[in-house]
């Protein structure tokens, strides 16, 4: 993993940089720290009013960065400090309406599982449906996460809903 600076963004941060700049894509630094897994970042980010509601050009927001961090145990610091005393992230999905439980599944990485089952602990709905109807089994099934399909249908995963192809 690449080196993560806390001093580098603390320093311009005094500095008077931006927060919540943009790149061409719209993610903030807060983008950027979730999707590495640099929980120290997300903290001195958030502490300095980062807002993990910003979305990016494809409408994902920290939440959705973080589910598809590589380090596992930094994917679930920073859900801890996305998360506060508000579910809220949880329940807002991107622009093709995927929720960050969509997201969870596409990842590969080790702490997949216990992201999605702290996903679904705040209360992710299991049958959120994107643009095209599929929920987060569909994706697990088209994808063949043999890990996650018995970890959604145990926790309620309509495996008769039908996407719009049927």
């Amino acid at each position: 993993m690449e080196e993560c600076h806390p001093q580098l963004v603390e320093y311009l941060l005094n500095k008077g940089a931006k927060v919540d700049a943009r790149d061409k894509m719209l993610k903030t630094p807060l983008h950027v720290a979730c999707l590495k897994g640099y929980s120290i970042l997300v903290r001195l980010l958030v502490e300095n009013k980062a807002d993990p509601y910003e979305r990016d050009f494809q409408g994902r927001h920290a939440l959705h960065f973080a589910c598809c961090s590589a380090s596992e145990n930094s994917a679930q610091e920073i859900f801890a400090i996305l998360s506060g005393d508000s579910t809220d992230l949880v329940h807002m999905s991107d622009h093709a309406g995927r929720s960050p439980l969509h997201y969870a599944v596409f990842n590969q990485f080790p702490g997949q599982i216990r992201m999605i089952q702290q996903l679904l602990m705040y209360g992710a709905n299991i049958n959120c449906l994107d643009e095209n109807r599929r929920t987060p089994l569909h994706f697990a099934a088209m994808e063949g996460r043999s890990n996650i399909i018995p970890l959604l249908v145990q926790n309620g995963s309509g495996a008769g809903l039908k996407d719009y192809q049927g």
